[in-house]
């Protein structure tokens, strides 16, 4: 069963009795949780969701569950693998302003925390930024930077700490396959 979220409803015809596997984050999922709510039809949706999206908030869904990944686990994973691995003493955090770049930054602080270090700077930014020069230049004198953003803004950090002479390894999520895969 295959499903276009843009248009309304699901179809009639089809009738399904439940849709597993429906991925969504950020921005898109009120469209989605809109329809989920018309179509009634109990959906796990593969995102993180947040104080917007779950059920009981205004635009949640009694029909909706989120199939989360430990996203801060994974911060945690990779700021600690700088720290281990790279003896990195300064790490800075760069992420997006909700669900996904406010659960990653709980993980980089916990790593941070344990190892006994202090970041360079936390840097969030909107889940569709085009820009992000600020947050980039406040990166200066890190020796490491986790970026927990969706693909196109973590593409634009990149490119970003290149025009800026920043020769500071990145990691991140999902987003980082994509990135290089999509030729960001």
């Amino acid at each position: 069963y295959w499903r276009d979220w843009s248009s309304d409803v699901c179809s009639s015809d089809l009738n399904p009795t439940a849709i597993i596997g429906l991925p969504g984050g950020g921005t898109q999922l009120a469209g989605v949780l809109s329809n989920v709510n018309r179509g009634q039809i109990p959906t796990m949706i593969i995102s993180l969701g947040d104080d917007t999206t779950w059920y009981g908030t205004k635009g949640g869904s009694q029909y909706a569950w989120f199939m989360e990944q430990d996203t801060s686990a994974v911060a945690a994973a990779g700021t600690n693998y700088y720290i281990q691995a790279l003896g990195a003493k300064k790490i800075g955090f760069l992420g997006t302003n909700e669900g996904y770049g406010n659960a990653s930054l709980i993980g980089f602080k916990s790593a941070m925390q344990a190892a006994g270090l202090t970041p360079v700077g936390i840097q969030q930014y909107s889940p569709v930024a085009t820009d992000l020069t600020a947050q980039v230049l406040a990166m200066k004198g890190a020796d490491a930077v986790d970026d927990y953003g969706y693909p196109n803004p973590v593409a634009v950090q990149l490119k970003q700490f290149q025009q800026n002479g920043l020769n500071i390894p990145s990691i991140s999520g999902g987003s980082s396959f994509i990135t290089v895969q999509q030729k960001l």
